[in-house]
C-alpha cells in the first residue's frame, strides 16, 4: 500500500508539472497571438537552465525576498541589453520580458544542501519569490533532472521561431547543449535572436561557434564547490555579454548578472570499475582523436580527466571495435589516425571468425585465407586525414 501511495504521489506531483508548463505556455501564445507582427508587442525570452547553473549564494540566502531581488536584477541586466535596440524596437521594455527557470527542485535542493549552501526551505522560498517577482516569470519543476534539456529544447522550438519574439537570453553551464540549441534555433530562421548568459567561471562551450559570445565575471559569487572557497561579497559583479550577430551590428555592453557557479560538479571515474563499465562511457573519439563530432550530442562523456595510464587502457578498448566505415567496406576518412580497429587483434585464430560472428567482417580484416598475409586497409590517393 505504501509504495501505491507513493507512486499516486509521484504521478500527482508529476501532473501538477506538467499543468503548470502547460498553463505558462498558454498564457505565452495568448500574448503572441493578440500582438500579430507589431513592434509594440515584441518580446524577449529568458531561459535559465537550473541544472547547470543556479543563482549566487548572497541571494539564496535570503530566501523569498532574495528570489525577487535576483529576478529584479536578472531583468535589469536584460533591459540593459535591450535599451542598446531602441531604436529598432522603441517599445520593448522589461514588461515584455518572459524568464522560465527549469530545475529539477528536489534534486537541486539536495545538491546545494550537501555543499552546505542552503537548506531545502530557504531553496523553496528563493523560488517562490522569484516567481512572484513577474507574472511572467515561470518556475518549471522537472521531476527527473535528465528532463531538463528536453524541456528547454521543446521550449525554444515552440517560441523562438515567432515573429514577435526579438531576443532569446539563455543561461546555462559549462556543459550547456549549445550546439543542438543554436542548431533548432537554425532550423527556424532565430540564431540571431540566441544570446548565451554565462554563469560564474563558465564559458561558452567550445563546440559553439557563436561569435562574439563571452562574458567577463570572474568576480561573480559563486555557489560553493568542495575545495574551493566562495566569495562573501555583494551579489552582481561587471560581465559583458555579447550576441551571436555581428561585433558591428552587437557592441559589447558591461552589465551585472545575479548568476552564481555551475552547481554539479564535473564526472569523475569510478577507479573501481574499468573504462568500458563506466556509466557513462568515456567517448573514444573525443580522447583519442581529439575531436567529436556529435559535439554535446553526443551519448558518451566529454569531462572525465583521464590519466595516461587511462588512455592507453581507453585505446586499446577502441582497436577491439571494428571502424564502421571499414566495416561497411568504405574508406575510413580518418585513415591511420583512426582510433577504431582496421584489423581484427585476433587475426585469422579469432574464434568468433571461425563460428561467423566476429564483428570484424569486412574482406581483409583477418588475415587473407589466400595469400596467408595480415591485409589492413588501403586508401585511396587524396584520402582526407584529419589534423589532430
Amino acid at each position: 500500500m505504501h509504495k501505491l501511495a507513493d507512486a499516486g504521489a509521484n504521478e500527482n506531483e508529476s501532473l501538477k508539472a506538467t499543468v503548470k508548463t502547460l498553463k505558462h505556455d498558454i498564457s505565452i501564445w495568448k500574448r503572441a497571438a493578440t500582438a500579430g507582427e507589431n513592434v509594440q508587442d515584441s518580446m524577449a525570452l529568458c531561459v535559465v537552465d537550473g541544472s547547470r547553473t543556479m543563482f549566487s549564494e548572497p541571494y539564496l540566502h535570503r530566501g523569498q525576498a532574495g528570489g525577487r531581488f535576483a529576478a529584479e536584477r536578472l531583468l535589469s541586466c536584460i533591459q540593459e541589453r535591450l535599451d542598446t535596440f531602441k531604436d529598432e524596437y522603441p517599445n520593448l521594455s522589461a514588461h515584455n520580458v518572459s524568464i522560465s527557470v527549469y530545475c529539477a527542485k528536489a534534486h537541486l535542493a539536495e545538491g546545494l544542501e550537501s555543499r552546505g549552501v542552503c537548506n531545502a526551505s530557504l531553496v523553496d522560498a528563493f523560488l517562490a519569490g522569484f516567481g512572484q517577482a513577474s507574472a511572467l516569470i515561470s518556475i518549471v519543476d522537472v521531476i527527473e533532472e535528465n528532463s531538463v534539456d528536453d524541456k528547454i529544447m521543446a521550449y525554444l522550438r515552440t517560441f523562438a521561431g515567432l515573429p514577435q519574439v526579438t531576443h532569446i537570453f539563455y543561461a546555462g553551464g559549462w556543459d550547456s547543449p549549445m550546439t543542438s540549441i543554436t542548431e533548432a534555433l537554425d532550423s527556424l530562421g532565430a540564431r540571431d535572436k540566441l544570446y548565451f548568459v554565462r554563469s560564474s567561471g563558465g564559458t561558452a562551450p567550445a563546440t559553439i561557434n557563436l561569435e562574439g559570445i563571452d562574458t567577463d565575471d570572474t568576480a561573480v559569487d559563486e555557489v560553493p564547490i568542495p575545495g574551493k572557497d566562495s566569495s562573501e561579497g555583494e551579489p552582481g559583479s561587471p560581465s559583458s555579454l555579447r550576441s551571436p550577430r555581428s561585433v558591428a551590428s552587437s557592441p559589447v555592453n558591461t552589465f551585472s548578472t545575479p548568476f552564481g557557479a555551475f552547481n554539479k560538479q564535473r564526472p569523475t571515474i569510478n577507479p573501481n570499475l574499468p573504462l568500458d563499465r563506466q556509466n557513462p562511457h568515456p567517448c573514444n573519439e573525443f580522447y583519442l582523436m581529439g575531436e567529436c563530432p556529435k559535439a554535446d550530442r553526443c551519448r558518451y562523456e566529454h569531462n572525465y580527466e583521464l590519466t595516461d595510464e587511462q588512455l592507453k587502457e581507453l585505446a586499446g578498448i577502441a582497436k577491439s571495435l571494428p571502424c564502421a566505415y571499414v566495416n561497411a567496406g568504405q574508406e575510413c576518412w580518418y585513415g591511420v589516425k583512426c582510433c577504431w580497429g582496421h584489423v581484427c587483434p585476433h587475426g585469422i585464430k579469432c574464434w568468433y571468425l571461425s563460428k561467423g560472428t566476429c564483428r570484424f567482417k569486412a574482406p581483409g580484416m583477418h588475415r587473407s585465407q589466400f595469400s596467408g598475409a595480415l591485409t589492413s586497409p588501403t586508401w585511396r590517393t587524396g584520402a582526407r586525414e584529419k589534423t589532430l
